[in-house]
């Protein structure tokens, strides 16, 4: 480490150095005036003791003088070793019988007198040489020259003399800030600011009077730190943000006699921009930070975000983040955080969830209101998607995941969805997919629940596409993360969902009543998820006893019909207007896995008339197959031969298959009957022209994929 030192010499005859010093001086008015040592004499003591301007003792100990040969006749060279701690030392020149002039006055020594003399500020110190960088065991040279200026009077030439001064900080309740000794005419370093809560740092003063670092030091002197208190922002809203309710943050403001500056976020060091991504009312002395700004710098996982205004942090809370769901109520204005997934054969155009979906008007030409929270909804079409093409699309739309917390109440807003089969709200967990709930539109079209004001003109009702308010408790999931997946899987007959508001954390239990306290309708198996067979029972030959024991059905329509080759038929009850699902029981695939089936009925209508093979707990659609080939007009009451393959499925998983009609109109049925496992050698012996057309592009992985 550099230490700095000021050496004092003090050439007396058994003169003690407390430095290590080389140097010479003249000593003018004629040749008398010789060296009074002659070279190479040496000099030790044992101690001497020098008081310096009453701030420095300086004790001294063992050191040797060493007479050198001088540079002219009279001329003496010292030459000091220096082995002791760091001290501030000072240098000054004597002879005897010489007066010196030093600084503001003069004083005459002897050698008599010299010992424990004091050297006094008024009079400042002699001949005091400039700072050196000290490093223990370095011998120095230095020379210091004395002028004859009349008489016995010398005045020092070099160098001029100095002395250090402190310069002391006192931060007024800041953080310390160390002293500094400063050399007489010299300017003290601008030292690191203070800090101190709530208070921005903004000079010193001495005294009543600003300081500037350019201010040469002639005593010594204390500086006080000047602080001006920082704005304060206090959250004006009920709320932070919450990144379901895409909602501005307001904050209000107290200036403090500062104008409003950059805005800045920390960690990275953003500057925000004015007008874009907050603004500030000074009216109202308001601050408010834009709902689209923090939704776009939100990441998962964080629960705040420090901003800067002119030397005040403050944060942006998210509200329990992580239980809740990005863009939840869309009011984005696009399906920003949701992932979309289109069903059907990758036509053009026919991708069921884009951002025209995102709607902030009316339905039917303007007429109808949704009943949307905030300025956006999921809407049943919009931009270039009509509303008959809305519901011939097909597709799922997943969430962001989150966490459930709070009372484990969720809710949110369901429209269209005539069938709940077909158009419904699934939850399931993120770990495995696992389907736990799921959530049709219950109150479809029921105009006794909508308010007359739905209309624009205020005469007539509708409540199709009108969001309905449900809710729901999921408490036995509590701290398990889950998604919703919205879910159009067939076409036509209003199986379009428009949907709003989905809110997953209630700090407390919202109040319900029997028509928002949405059912869950989780599809059910006849058989368990632990007890699959080998076999899709009850279907070699269908028999009442046998759907009855192995069958669900799912809607309206399907039934046992004995008189058509014992098989079921989807419109035993109702006829072609009716709907609906037949579900198998739970099987697996160690065995046969291929299924050969007959299938008649309105096969032409594909979209609305298809089965479907799913993953059992997951109730993942992993295939899905509709008419043969050379069967793409048929609509005919009796039975084709259908094959298709479910080789490539896992054996460790347990299936069921689902036979579909979503069609109300003319020959809106599906004929099934002798259903069963056969193995390869059977199928490959199948003429490939009795294949089913798997459809593909079939989401079988929910993976999330962030936004950003």
């Amino acid at each position: 480490m550099n230490r700095k030192f000021k050496a004092i010499i003090i050439p007396i005859l058994s003169a003690i150095f407390f430095v290590s010093l080389v140097f010479a001086f003249a000593i003018g008015n004629g040749a008398n005036k010789k060296s009074a040592y002659a070279e190479g004499e040496n000099f030790s003591s044992t101690k001497h003791m020098i008081s310096v301007d009453g701030n420095y003792m300086i004790l001294a100990t063992a050191f040797k003088l060493s007479l050198i040969k001088a540079e002219t006749e009279y001329a003496m060279g010292y030459t000091v070793t220096y082995d002791g701690d760091d001290h501030d030392v000072y240098s000054s020149v004597y002879y005897e019988g010489i007066t010196l002039k030093s600084g503001g006055g003069t004083k005459s020594y002897t050698s008599e007198d010299i010992f424990g003399e004091t050297f006094s500020s008024e009079n400042g110190y002699a001949l005091i040489v400039e700072e050196i960088d000290y490093v223990p065991g370095k011998v120095y040279d230095y020379k210091v020259f004395l002028d004859e200026k009349g008489g016995d009077v010398l005045y020092g030439t070099q160098y001029a003399g100095h002395r250090k001064f402190k310069v002391a900080f006192d931060s007024d309740g800041g953080s310390s800030v160390s002293s500094q000794f400063i050399r007489n005419g010299a300017t003290a370093s601008t030292p690191e600011e203070p800090e101190k809560d709530g208070y921005n740092f903004v000079g010193w003063k001495n005294g009543g009077d600003d300081f500037s670092f350019s201010t040469t030091i002639s005593g010594n002197v204390t500086l006080t730190a000047q602080w001006k208190e920082r704005p304060t922002l206090v959250l004006a809203d009920e709320h932070s943000y919450m990144i379901d309710k895409y909602n501005d943050v307001g904050y209000t403001v107290d200036l403090n006699d500062y104008t409003a500056g950059e805005l800045v976020l920390k960690n990275g060091e953003t500057t925000l921009t004015a007008d874009t991504d907050y603004y500030f009312d000074e009216g109202s002395s308001k601050l408010v930070m834009k709902a689209s700004y923090l939704n776009n710098i939100y990441r998962f996982g964080t629960s705040s975000y420090t901003l800067n205004l002119n030397g005040t942090d403050f944060a942006v809370v998210y509200e329990n983040a992580a239980n809740r769901v990005l863009n939840g109520g869309f009011d984005r204005g696009t399906l920003y955080g949701w992932n979309s997934y289109a069903i059907w054969k990758n036509e053009s155009g026919m991708i069921a969830w884009t951002d025209d979906r995102v709607v902030n008007g009316t339905y039917f030409d303007d007429k109808y209101s949704y009943n949307r929270d905030g300025g956006y909804n999921l809407g049943i079409y919009g931009g270039g998607i009509s509303k008959d093409s809305g519901q011939e699309r097909m597709g799922h739309l997943r969430s962001s995941n989150f966490t459930l917390g709070g009372t484990g109440w969720i809710s949110f807003k369901l429209g269209g969805g005539n069938v709940p089969q077909f158009a419904y709200v699934s939850v399931r967990k993120t770990a495995d997919n696992v389907e736990v709930a799921r959530f049709g539109n219950r109150h479809f079209n029921d105009t006794s629940k909508v308010p007359v004001n739905n209309s624009n003109d205020g005469t007539k009702k509708n409540a199709e596409a009108y969001l309905f308010q449900y809710y729901y408790n999921l408490s036995a999931y509590l701290g398990q993360q889950l998604y919703f997946v919205i879910s159009d899987t067939s076409s036509n007959n209003w199986c379009v969902l428009s949907a709003d508001s989905f809110y997953t954390y209630y700090a407390t239990a919202p109040e319900t009543t029997a028509d928002t306290l949405a059912t869950n309708i989780l599809p059910t198996l006849k058989n368990s998820n632990n007890d699959p067979t080998n076999e899709i029972l009850g279907s070699h030959q269908f028999s009442s006893d046998g759907v009855s024991n192995y069958w669900t059905i799912d809607g309206s329509g399907w039934g046992y019909v004995s008189e058509k080759n014992n098989g079921m038929r989807s419109d035993a009850v109702g006829g072609d207007p009716a709907v609906g699902i037949l579900r198998s029981a739970a099987f697996t695939l160690n065995g046969n896995k291929y299924v050969k089936f007959g299938w008649g009925g309105g096969l032409k209508y594909d979209k609305v008339i298809f089965v479907s093979i799913k993953e059992v707990g997951t109730n993942i659609e992993v295939k899905r197959y509709v008419r043969r080939e050379d069967k793409s007009d048929f609509k005919a009451d009796s039975y084709e031969n259908c094959i298709f393959d479910l080789s490539d499925l896992s054996t460790d998983k347990a299936y069921y298959i689902e036979f579909c009609d979503n069609r109300t109109d003319g020959w809106g049925v599906s004929y099934v009957r002798s259903l069963y496992l056969i193995d390869k050698s059977t199928y490959d012996g199948i003429t490939s022209g009795d294949r089913a057309v798997e459809i593909s592009g079939i989401v079988t992985d929910y993976t999330y994929v962030n936004p950003y």
